[in-house]
């Protein structure tokens, strides 16, 4: 505007002030009022007969200054308060979604009773809340302290240099914040367990999966970025970790209560149900089913010989030599003492005795060890008995499977026999 304080117009001169004010708080408004009384000043000292004005000048620009700063100072608190509002309800939002996020993923964990199948779901879902190369989770083993590798994903075997982690390393991770260790680079020492875990990742961290006394397992992350996992990710991870807890431990105690803690194979009651369901099948389907029966030869004589502790050893060695042997689809167990026994769905008279003669060559080929490290050979008599050829309900298959074992025996064990070369020879 011209004219000065003569023009018409100049009651307009705020309003520029006033919108910068209202629209950029102080930031805005700085350089309109400046400008302003910078015009105001050239007037006053350019214009003729506006020397008198000089007080009414800086009475009005000063007047215009604190209207200005007031009007700013209150945009301003009112746009952080919609700024901190809106942030508040974004973080809202965020952590209602990842705890109801948490929730499916428990709830999905929580509907299969096989532990691992458990587990690979906790994976699949932990990589969409962290971005990551290589997993894996370590449970307790038993009742001893060591953690035994259960599940892991990007972990080729070639590459997994820990399949076993003692359980004082544990320790370490207590006096971490939220539990989380994290590390960046390579580590290769001893001194250093968990990136052995997988020689080939760079950076990863690991947490104590624990209850209130007792450790359970420990979850691992790899990563190939070379800045590792981020503090968000670091506290996303311990808060998977609290939340998955529960069901990784309620699959855990289902497993030990349908599980022989010194073979790993079932134990009799989860037998006697798989059997009864699987007969079930038999009736339904008509499709065959062959029961095995194992004993282990001159058993006593080992007990005798090197002590029960040795025989409780040669048990569980036993147990992982059927483990490896066994197909996906069979059902193995610890039917009693030193008897074994293995469910083989879909499986033929013929085709049971092929699969018990593998068996029993493969222990006869075992080397076994005693707790003083001694090497032991050991054999094994079989008894296969099918449904519904032999019988068709459990007790009259597990009655045929445990005469064939008896014969097995008699003949001078290290043998198969089946009910159906009893019946041949009747």
């Amino acid at each position: 505007m011209t004219g000065g304080f003569t023009s018409p117009l100049k009651m307009l001169l705020p309003v520029p002030v006033l919108l910068g004010a209202v629209l950029f708080g102080v930031p805005g408004y700085v350089p309109v009022l400046v400008a302003i009384c910078t015009f105001n000043l050239y007037l006053f000292f350019t214009t003729p007969g506006l020397t008198l004005s000089l007080p009414f000048v800086l009475i009005q620009n000063g007047a215009l200054a604190i209207t200005a700063i007031t009007v700013a100072a209150v945009t301003d608190g009112f746009r952080r308060h919609l700024r901190e509002a809106r942030h508040r309800a974004d973080r809202e939002t965020r952590r209602a979604d990842r705890v109801e996020w948490l929730a499916d993923t428990v709830m999905m964990m929580q509907s299969i009773t096989v532990p691992e199948q458990s587990l690979s779901v906790a994976l699949i879902r932990l990589e969409e809340l962290i971005p990551f190369d290589s997993a894996a989770i370590f449970l307790r083993d038993g009742d001893s302290a060591d953690l035994k590798l259960l599940q892991a994903m990007g972990l080729p075997t070639n590459r997994i240099g820990v399949r076993t982690l003692s359980g004082r390393y544990s320790t370490r991770l207590e006096s971490q914040e939220n539990g989380v260790l994290a590390w960046t680079g390579d580590f290769r020492s001893g001194a250093f367990p968990y990136s052995e875990i997988d020689t080939g990742m760079p950076c990863g961290m690991v947490i104590s999966l624990r209850t209130l006394d007792t450790e359970i397992g420990l979850l691992y992350l790899g990563t190939r970025r070379r800045t590792g996992f981020s503090t968000g990710e670091q506290d996303n991870f311990a808060l998977f970790a609290q939340h998955i807890l529960f069901p990784i431990q309620r699959a855990r105690l289902q497993a030990m209560a349908t599980t022989d803690l010194l073979t790993g194979l079932a134990n009799r009651r989860a037998f006697r149900l798989h059997l009864q369901a699987e007969t079930e099948r038999v009736r339904r389907y008509e499709h065959p089913l062959s029961l095995l029966l194992i004993d282990i030869d001159h058993f006593k004589r080992i007990n005798d010989t090197y002590g029960h502790p040795t025989g409780d050893l040669i048990l569980s060695q036993m147990g992982r030599v059927l483990h490896s042997v066994s197909r996906g689809s069979d059902f193995s167990a610890r039917y009693g003492g030193e008897e074994l026994a293995i469910i083989c769905p879909e499986t033929s008279g013929t085709e049971a005795e092929r699969f018990a003669e593998r068996i029993r060559r493969t222990i006869a080929d075992t080397e076994f060890r005693s707790t003083s490290g001694e090497c032991l050979h050991l054999t094994v008599s079989i008894g296969t008995a099918t449904a519904p050829t032999d019988a068709s309900v459990p007790e009259g298959l597990l009655e045929a499977a445990d005469r064939a074992l008896y014969r097995a025996k008699r003949d001078g064990r290290n043998r198969v026999r089946s009910a159906k070369d009893l019946a041949a020879a009747v």
